[in-house]
């Protein structure tokens, strides 16, 4: 259980933010993104849940949700450490 919550985690994390930075080359305000992202993460850990792992539907959905707001934080991590807090937009 545990090692199928962690890749479902990691999967729900990268594939958001992937998502994420896919919208960001879209006219959308960016602005809208953080909860867009959280949005996304409950949608990615909806279906997990539903056909994934049906028995843990509410942890994934919870998963789902945290590895939405992650990938905010992901994001800013990666353009404050790894780019020295350069954009390239």
């Amino acid at each position: 259980m545990i090692e199928a919550m962690t890749t479902n985690a990691i999967g729900t994390l990268m594939l958001t933010y992937s998502i994420n930075e896919a919208i960001k080359q879209t006219p959308l305000n960016n602005r809208w993104i953080p909860l867009l992202s959280v949005a996304l993460g409950l949608l990615i850990g909806l279906l997990v849940g539903m056909f994934y792992s049906p028995q843990y539907f509410m942890e994934n959905v919870i998963i789902g949700v945290f590895s939405g707001a992650n990938a905010t934080w992901l994001n800013q991590f990666i353009k404050q450490t790894i780019l020295g807090g350069h954009s390239h937009e």
